[in-house]
Parts: C-alpha cells; structure tokens; sequence
C-alpha cells in the first residue's frame, strides 16, 4: 500500500473476505462469525472526514456504491441494488445470501430466525419477519430479473 500511495494522488484500497473454505479459531463459531465478513477501507485523502453512520450495516453488494460514491465525480449517475454504507440514513437493513443485517441483529429468512450481533442482545423492537423476507425476496428479484430477462422492464 505504501508504494502505491507514493505513486497515485488519492488512493484508496478496499480489503474484504469471502465465506467459502473459511477456518475458524474456535471450534463453535456463533451464527454472526459464520456470516460475517470483515471491510476494510483506507485511504488518507479520500476518507479524510468521513465517518462510518451511526448502526451502518451492510453486505457484499453495498461495496461498490460505496466505492463509487467515495470516487466517482459528484453527480455521476448509476444503478445499484446495494446502498453506500457511508451514507446516513435512518434505518439500515442489508441483504446478503439468505440474510438481512440491521444495527442490532442478523435474521436468518430461510429459518426465520434473530440473532444478536456479538456482544450485544436482541433489541424488543424488531422488524417484521415478513418485512425482511419481502425485502430479501425483492432484492434477490432484481438480480433474478436481470439474469432471465436482460435490462428490459
């Protein structure tokens, strides 16, 4: 990273990880070290003054608005089905691979089930299940439209 910072003017690097073939250090991993995958941003210049929002969350598909929020001239236009996770907003909920993440929990929607996020326990005030699958299925729809019936609506 340092060699490259030396020879471009406003780098910036993005590091995450993938699920498959992934060791754990303990022999139980609870359900968020299943899920999880870290993200890691650096860049000097381009994160300078930027903070992650209050109960960001988000998954694989919010990289890239990210990234190009991050880099891309103000008002250049795009399409995304993911969000800017450095964007505030006021309710976060992400979708990734039979998940939704919020602030404070992780369901599983093929199991219908909540899960704390680690060192923290289930808030009272929880989405509706139906809710989150709706989401998770109309997110997963687009990418499933897109791939059977091309960009056409």
């Amino acid at each position: 990273m340092r060699k490259i910072e030396g020879k471009l003017p406003r780098p910036l690097f993005a590091f995450t990880g993938d699920h498959f073939g992934r060791k754990f250090i303990n022999d139980n991993p609870d359900y968020f070290e299943r899920s999880g995958v870290p993200l890691i941003l650096y860049g000097q210049e381009v994160l300078r003054g930027i903070t992650l929002p209050q109960g960001a969350a988000g998954t694989h598909i919010d990289i890239g608005p990210t990234l190009v929020e991050l880099t891309a001239p103000k008002g250049f236009e795009y399409y995304s089905v993911g969000q800017d996770l450095l964007a505030p907003r006021d309710r976060f909920l992400a979708v990734g691979w039979g998940k939704v993440i919020g602030k404070d929990f992780l369901f599983d929607v093929g199991g219908r089930e909540f899960h704390p996020l680690p060192g923290k326990a289930l808030p009272k005030d929880l989405p509706e299940v139906s809710e989150l699958q709706a989401l998770y299925l109309r997110t997963y729809g687009v990418g499933w439209w897109r791939v059977r019936r091309g960009e056409q609506l």
